[in-house]
Parts: C-alpha cells; sequence; structure tokens
C-alpha cells in the first residue's frame, strides 16, 4: 500500500545561515571575525577574545583563547566551532587566520544551519594544495567552486573575506579575489506528512495525513491491498499556524467528522490547508 505525495508549490528557502571556523589534521588561529550586512553599514557580529569565547560553540578538537585569537591545537580531522545566527542571509564574512602546524590548512564556515549543512571555504585543503568551496547537505559533501592551486603558509596571518549575496558566493585571500561561486538551491520543505497503519482484528487501515504548507494539497491514495472497501470516513482538523484554543473558544481549532463516499482502491483526495486528516478504510 503506497500513498504518493503531491507536488509541493512552496519555494526553496533562500541560503541562510550562521557562520564558523574549523580544521582538519591542522592547528590554527583565527582572529578580527566579522560579520556585516554586505553594504557594511550594520555590524552583525564582531568577536571580543580578550575573555572568552562562550557565544561559540564547539565540535571536537581542542579550543582556547590565546593573544586575543581563537586557537584551535588538537590534530584532529572535522574539528568545528560556530556562531551566529542560522537566519543571517547575505553577509560579508572577514576574519584573520594562520595556520601553526599539521598537514592541512584553513577551514572557514558560513551559510551554517547545523552540524549537517553548512558550506565552508577550504583553503589549502586536500594535502595543502589547492582550494575550492564545498557544500554539505544533510551531511553528504560536495565541491561547487573550480577548484584553485593554493599552498596555506605555516605560521603566516593570512586576511580572509567572504561576500555572500543571494546564491553568489566571492572568496578573497589578502584582498585578491581568488574563488566565486554559485550556491545550489536547498531542496523546497515538505508539505506533506503521511503515515499508514493496519488493525489485525479488523482489516481496518488508517491513513494519517498532516498538510502544513498553506494550500490545498490533492494526493493520488494507492489502497490496493486494502480491496474492496466498505466505507470510509475521516476526523480533520484545520486551522491557521497562530490559532489556539482559549475558555473562551475551546473549539477554534477541533476535529471534524467527514465521510469520504469516493473512497476506492486508488482515488484523489484533496487535503485543506495546514490540516490533520485521520483517515479510516474498513474491508468488505
Amino acid at each position: 500500500m503506497d500513498i504518493a505525495q503531491a507536488p509541493t508549490n512552496t519555494a526553496p528557502p533562500a541560503p541562510h545561515g550562521a557562520i564558523g571556523v574549523a580544521t582538519w589534521g591542522t592547528n590554527a588561529q583565527f582572529k578580527d571575525i566579522k560579520v556585516t550586512t554586505p553594504a557594511g553599514d550594520k555590524v552583525l557580529y564582531q568577536s571580543n577574545f580578550a575573555n572568552s569565547a562562550s557565544e561559540w560553540h564547539r565540535s571536537n578538537g581542542i579550543w582556547n583563547v590565546t593573544d586575543g585569537a581563537l586557537t584551535q591545537s588538537s590534530n584532529r580531522q572535522d574539528v568545528r566551532d560556530v556562531t551566529g545566527d542560522t537566519a543571517w542571509t547575505d553577509y560579508t564574512y572577514t576574519l584573520t587566520a594562520r595556520k601553526t602546524g599539521g598537514a592541512e590548512g584553513l577551514l572557514i564556515m558560513f551559510h551554517v544551519q547545523d552540524a549537517d549543512n553548512f558550506l565552508w571555504w577550504n583553503i589549502g585543503g586536500w594535502g595543502n594544495t589547492r582550494t575550492n568551496i564545498e557544500s554539505t547537505r544533510d551531511g553528504d559533501r560536495s565541491e561547487i567552486g573550480t577548484s584553485v592551486p593554493v599552498t596555506v603558509q605555516a605560521n603566516r596571518w593570512y586576511n580572509i573575506r567572504i561576500e555572500i549575496s543571494g546564491s553568489d558566493i566571492k572568496c578573497y585571500l589578502d584582498d585578491k579575489l581568488v574563488q566565486e561561486a554559485t550556491e545550489p538551491p536547498a531542496a523546497p520543505p515538505q508539505s506533506i506528512y503521511a503515515t499508514a497503519s493496519r488493525v489485525d482484528s479488523t482489516g481496518q487501515v488508517i491513513v494519517k495525513v498532516a498538510n502544513v504548507s498553506g494550500s490545498p494539497q490533492a494526493m493520488e491514495m494507492d489502497l490496493q491491498g486494502l480491496g474492496a472497501i466498505k466505507s470510509a470516513d475521516a476526523d480533520v482538523m484545520t486551522g491557521q499556524p497562530a490559532d489556539q484554543n482559549s475558555l473562551a473558544n475551546p473549539s477554534t481549532v477541533a476535529p471534524a467528522h467527514v465521510e469520504l463516499p469516493d473512497a476506492s482502491a486508488g482515488f484523489t483526495h484533496e487535503f485543506p490547508a495546514y490540516s490533520i486528516s485521520a483517515m479510516r478504510f474498513d474491508p468488505r
């Protein structure tokens, strides 16, 4: 028994995310970290490592503040430290960084949404031989730019700037444009969620469907495994996302019982916007 999802008409979200720094088998230091709006008229974040880096969220590695710089001193792989707002969209991200030891270069994270969804500029990666922008989506990493030969020298401070406008990315090293790329669009958010189960004692099939979008969604219902249907009905609850029940209005959001006279082994059903439907199908 399959339930085919209706096509979604929800547009993909604009590229967005926080910032971070990372290393891969390398010791490094990062300082003078600043995030501004593209025009530079508003500061979204500016580092102050005089006392601590408590606003940063670390994953793996050994992080400390040394001489006003965020310092990573382990040789582990995939070591990250992030900060900022995941809702940030367009911004300019600047910092100064240097490698103090290890086999690789520097990793500068941006558009960080969570541990499995982010981008980083890999400066001197692949054995400190080249540089490229990499995108990680649901844990799967891929290169999205054109690789450029770059080797990071140890104990040399580099001025790094990443300019982000929509899906356009420009990366500068010591004020020289080194890399450009277009961030691939994110998958549109899913609008329909569905589960199905069977009551062993009666053979009744129960299908629960949530439409989280603001428009009705038509779905093809494939119930071939059920056989002939004797009767079908549903409890449907609809409302706006901000709706809530109260003592004065206890039924603002409440289920309504409906019959499904057109139900068959294969039929199309439209689910209202912002709705939860619990459908019951009884076999003959």
